[in-house]
């Protein structure tokens, strides 16, 4: 700015035929002699109690590996921000009204937004002062850096309401600023962050140089050709993930907000840019409000948020059950395939006899809405058999894998106090102890004669959507295992949501590999047998490449790693059109990779198990490989944890 302003006077004089008269310029020297005589001490005393109990970078939100986006790896990233002229106006007559400065308005905006998404409520990112000390005389007309990056600890205390808050933050601000000669890289030593770490990943730029009257562009008024500034630019790039750099305009508060693509994705960093804007129009809009009620999300966000993705409920899957979904596709498709197991085949009609037959068994059994059936049975088609026959009996299934360690089986056992066990007669060693009360196991194979004389019809139905229809054990966050208990409404509801995306070609041969006592068997069993498709059973998903082509594997479920072993080992199968990643973060070079192989299409779907197995869907096109992934919702229920 004082560049500009002292090539305008030299313009002006030039076009007259003077000589430039410019005022004389005070030596930069100056200011580092006043540096050199400022007290380190006090400084280093000051910046250990402000950073004392903050030993790590708040993060930004959701990262990601060098190299996973779509941008090369190291490059730059912007997205533009912007206020508008009227909540510019706000912010500005806000500040001046309670005697604070728009900094610091955009500081304790940031500090907020900052709070939010990394979920820490004392954060620090960086902001950058002016540098020029007010007692330095002349210090506002040297040429030279004097701009300096420190930390600024926010603190939101949720409950506090705004007005009192921000008055508590001037005063910091402005002890700061008393230290704000400090050199970065000594306060950095002075923080209990570990060296080798940043004291902040984002950095809070604000500049706001007022132009005085007769120092601006040249106006034509002295009789001079007009003189224009047009199109000013500035390029550099921060060392920091992330640089929030502002400035007042014509047009309103505005400026971008620039990053690593390497670290932060686009969509990311444009959403953080619209909160800011949301959040800091929040903040001036009532002084009393409390920290807690300042909004985040734009009301066009919180409509999708809270409407659009919400409507999940629907009425398709209102009195709809698992058992009834099946058996309805069972009279649509009797003799289609429903199971391969290598050369074992069962159609729709056989399938369905086999688990009548059991179910009746079961019914005989005590078997009812709410009975909790363990089910150990090793993968075959006799384990599809059983957890068909649990939901048409009325009860829920909670399986098990019976070469997991005892100690876990008998926990399961006991903790979901399991009435009846199906299994086989030489798995139910393995099982443990019974739980107490517990009639005898029902063994496939040991009782097969019995069941064999059960009636082959539908059991007439007794479960209802409100009754469980399977209960599965997570890890646990505590090491022990958890239950997570979900209704006939919401698989109902989840099987035929994904039977609206998923079409009968994708579904006519799903690979199914996961073990049964996860959620995703949910998707690779139920979702193919209740719309008219056919279940493959594989050992895992490397077994691809062994099945032959009468297995006509259609869609492949699996994790990015194990697919990634799955594309070195061999050729896809011609017949796999869809996959399905989940578990974790597919990559944009493993996505153009099942492109370049000849699959149609790439889906990315993710949910905790208490969301009925998958929460959002997104599919990955063939341009998008690398977006994360912004998923539709998928319809789901209620679920007891």
């Amino acid at each position: 700015s004082l560049l500009r302003r002292e090539l305008v006077v030299c313009y002006r004089a030039y076009c007259r035929g003077e000589a430039p008269e410019l005022p004389a310029a005070r030596p930069y020297g100056e200011y580092i002699g006043w540096l050199q005589r400022q007290d380190l001490a006090a400084a280093e005393s000051f910046w250990r109690r402000e950073l004392a109990g903050f030993a790590a970078p708040t993060p930004l939100g959701p990262g990601r590996p060098p190299g996973a986006g779509r941008e090369r790896p190291g490059a730059a990233g912007s997205r533009p921000f912007a206020l508008t002229p009227p909540a510019s106006a706000a912010l500005h007559a806000f500040a001046r009204r309670h005697s604070l400065t728009a900094g610091l308005l955009l500081a304790a905006g940031w500090g907020v937004l900052l709070a939010r998404y990394s979920g820490e409520q004392d954060v620090v990112f960086g902001i950058t002062v002016s540098g020029r000390p007010a007692e330095l005389a002349g210090a506002l007309s040297m040429v030279g850096p004097f701009i300096n990056s420190l930390p600024l600890r926010v603190q939101t205390p949720w409950r506090r309401r705004v007005l009192p808050w921000l008055t508590a933050m001037r005063a910091s601000y402005l002890e700061l600023l008393r230290h704000e000669y400090s050199p970065l890289v000594e306060i950095q030593g002075w923080s209990e962050v570990p060296r080798g770490l940043p004291l902040f990943e984002s950095l809070l730029v604000y500049q706001n140089f007022p132009r005085a009257a007769g120092t601006g562009d040249g106006d034509g008024r002295g009789g001079e050709a007009p003189l224009r500034f047009t199109d000013l630019q500035s390029s550099g790039r921060a060392s920091f993930p992330l640089a929030v750099c502002l400035s007042d305009r014509a047009a309103g508060l505005g400026g971008a907000f620039d990053y690593d693509a390497e670290r932060l994705d686009g969509l990311l960093v444009g959403g953080m840019a619209r909160h800011l804007a949301t959040v800091l129009e929040a903040l001036v809009e009532d002084p009393e409000r409390e920290l807690v009620d300042l909004a985040l999300l734009s009301p066009a966000e919180r409509h999708q948020l809270l409407v659009e993705w919400n409507d999940t409920g629907g009425a398709r899957a209102a009195g709809a059950t698992v058992a009834g979904l099946w058996e309805a596709q069972v009279v649509r498709t009797p003799e289609a395939l429903a199971v391969r197991w290598g050369e074992r085949r069962l159609t729709y009609r056989e399938l369905n006899r086999r688990a009548n037959q059991l179910a009746h068994h079961l019914r005989a059994r005590g078997v009812g809405p709410e009975v909790r059936v363990a089910v150990a049975v090793e993968r075959s088609p006799e384990l599809i058999v059983a957890l068909l026959a649990v939901l048409k009996a009325g009860g829920a299934h909670v399986t098990l894998d019976p070469a997991h360690p005892p100690q876990r089986l008998a926990y399961v056992l006991a903790d979901s106090a399991a009435a009846v066990v199906v299994t086989e007669e030489r798995l139910l060693a393995g099982l443990g102890p019974l739980p107490a009360g517990a009639p005898a196991a029902v063994c496939l194979d040991r009782d097969r004669e019995a069941i064999a004389g059960r009636p082959e019809e539908n059991p007439q139905p007794l479960a209802d959507p409100g009754n469980l229809a399977y209960v599965f054990y997570t890890s646990g966050s505590t090491g022990r295992p958890k239950a997570v208990a979900i209704a006939h409404r919401s698989c109902a509801a989840f099987l035929e949501a994904l039977g609206e995306v998923f079409d009968g070609e994708e579904l006519a041969g799903v690979l199914a590999t996961t073990s049964a006592v996860f959620d995703c068997a949910v998707f690779e069993l139920y979702l193919p047998l209740v719309r008219g498709g056919a279940v493959v059973l594989a050992g895992s998903a490397l077994d691809l490449v062994a099945l032959d082509r009468a297995a006509a594997v259609t869609l492949v479920n699996v994790g990015p790693s194990a697919l990634a072993e799955l594309l070195a080992a061999s050729p896809l199968p011609v017949a796999v059109r869809t996959v399905h990643v989940s578990g974790e973060a597919p990559s944009a070079q493993l996505v153009a990779e099942l492109y370049r192989r000849g699959v149609a299409r790439v889906w990315n779907g993710y949910g905790p198990t208490e969301g009925t197995t998958l929460s959002t869907l997104c599919r990955l096109g063939r341009d998008e490989a690398g977006a994360p992934p912004i998923g539709r919702p998928i319809a789901g229920g209620a679920h007891v944890t």
